[in-house]
């Protein structure tokens, strides 16, 4: 019987750990510069992809399951975008977001890839007066639920192995 209870838990986490490994998730966060026509504005969002479409092989890019940019107090979402957003890579390496709104919203607004990194990404804008300017972003992991779930099984068992230690000596 306890063993059967080992191996449910050891099938339980192995499908928390692919679940895991099929999703990634991501923050951005950023600002205009200061010497553009809308300086210092801040903006932010949140995407997502499906890690499983990527080769990690030569320059590629994967449509986004999920995605959002806060700016200029406008929601920018899937609906609107000249086309469907996505995510560049070169090799594995993330890039950055490329998507565009040019019309039906005020400022236009896009967010460009970089070929050296997503440290070089940047997002770009134009006015209704045609005045155009930039901002960068950083971006940060979002954690899945199920890696949360997975951590903490690790440290329940730890914590149950090291119990049981204690009441044998």
């Amino acid at each position: 019987m306890n063993f059967n209870l080992k191996m449910l838990a050891c099938a339980a986490t192995l499908a928390l750990a692919a679940q895991a490994a099929t999703a990634a998730s991501f923050n951005f966060s950023g600002n205009t510069d200061a010497g553009g026509p809308l300086p210092v504005q801040a903006f932010s969002g949140q995407f997502s992809f499906d890690e499983t479409l990527l080769s990690n092989s030569g320059e590629e890019f994967v449509n986004l399951s999920a995605w959002n940019l806060l700016a200029f107090g406008n929601n920018y979402s899937f609906a609107g975008s000249d086309a469907a957003p996505r995510a560049a890579f070169m090799n594995g390496e993330l890039l950055g977001v490329e998507v565009s709104y040019s019309t039906g919203v005020t400022p236009a607004v896009a967010m460009i890839s970089s070929p050296f990194g997503v440290a070089d990404a940047y997002l770009v804008y134009r006015t209704a007066a045609g005045l155009e300017g930039s901002g960068s972003y950083t971006v940060s992991v979002v954690p899945e639920p199920s890696s949360w779930a997975l951590s903490l099984a690790g440290i329940l068992a730890l914590g149950a192995l090291a119990r049981r230690r204690a009441a044998r000596a």
